[in-house]
């Protein structure tokens, strides 16, 4: 016998660090990190996109900002498209650069007297008729308003 001869018992050496064995765990790690690295990945391309489209937005929000600011302009003239711009309200204004200012009204009350129309626009109702802002109006001119 062989082992007898050689006095000691060799233990088996493809049995301690075998390819077999240590091939599923290399295996595993590479999976899990390659896992992550695809999360992080597809996490950054999101985000990139995400960013494209906010881009896009506000170009298109520009623009659009832009052709409307050109659009008051060619009607009204550029002090008055500022105003309107702005939310303003003033003495002399419209009925037309009134709803391209506040918009249309949630209320309006009328009252026709011989040769004039007087109205009362309501704005931002706070309650059964009740309302933040109205905007008097005479033959579809405004003449004053409380806020």
């Amino acid at each position: 016998m062989e082992l007898a001869a050689s006095g000691t018992a060799q233990p088996d050496s493809s049995a301690k660090n075998s390819p077999q064995e240590e091939s599923p765990a290399i295996g595993v790690l590479f999976a899990a990190v390659s896992l992550g690295i695809l999360f992080v990945a597809l996490r950054v391309f999101r985000k990139i996109r995400h960013q494209q489209q906010l881009a896009a937005a506000q170009k298109l929000f520009e623009e659009q900002r832009d052709a409307e600011w050109q659009r008051l302009v060619g009607k009204y003239g550029e002090e008055i498209a500022a105003r309107v711009v702005a939310q303003k309200v003033w003495q002399g204004m419209t009925v037309e650069q009134l709803i391209e200012s506040w918009g249309s009204p949630a209320d309006i009350d009328r009252e026709i007297v011989r040769t004039r129309t007087k109205e009362t626009w309501k704005y931002v109702q706070t309650g059964k008729n009740r309302f933040a802002n109205r905007v008097y109006l005479e033959n579809g001119i405004v003449i004053g308003w409380k806020t």
